[in-house]
């Protein structure tokens, strides 16, 4: 069985420019994101946010006869 795709709904050439300046121009930039539960804020991979599985995939359709 293959890997889930990952697709990004916010592209990753867009996150880009929110970069922490630190990580500015890296080849893994990272973003400042606050948590959802406890609202304190962290600083995660542009790979990592924005991200769901087959996003783009066609949905699986079944037919009953």
């Amino acid at each position: 069985m293959s890997q889930p795709k990952r697709h990004h709904w916010i592209p990753q050439f867009y996150l880009k420019w929110f970069a922490t300046p630190e990580t500015a121009g890296a080849k893994r930039p990272q973003v400042y994101i606050y948590h959802r539960v406890s609202g304190e804020p962290e600083v995660v991979s542009i790979q990592n946010i924005a991200v769901k599985k087959y996003l783009y995939n066609r949905p699986t359709v079944s037919v009953h006869n």
